[in-house]
């Protein structure tokens, strides 16, 4: 866990967090944000854990539950989805190589 937190603070830049409190169905979570929106949560051991992991590391924390999430991390979700969308629109040509192996000539369409 903190491992992973450290590589994600220390390779990125303008990192900000956000503490998600303990609910019914999860635990402490820290979320991090870069300045691109670029992001990454995990579990914590505590709310108090998380605030001074952002110290110790010189970003700031917030209450998630108060300020909620960053509407740049918003943005880049929607660019991610926006780009997986476009990888999915490119037409599947796949059927043309389903009766050609190599060493069997060149690719004869299928009729």
């Amino acid at each position: 866990m903190s491992a992973h937190l450290q590589e994600f603070v220390s390779t990125r830049n303008g990192v900000e967090g956000f503490v998600e409190p303990r609910t019914t169905v999860s635990s402490v979570t820290l979320l991090l944000v870069a300045h691109d929106g670029e992001w990454t949560r995990r579990r914590v051991p505590s709310e108090d854990w998380a605030r001074d992991f952002a110290t110790k590391h010189g970003f700031a924390a917030y209450d998630a539950g108060v300020v909620g999430i960053p509407k740049r991390m918003r943005d880049y979700i929607q660019r991610q989805k926006a780009g997986r969308r476009q990888l999915s629109l490119r037409p599947n040509r796949s059927h043309l190589l389903a009766d050609w192996s190599p060493g069997h000539g060149p690719l004869q369409p299928r009729c």
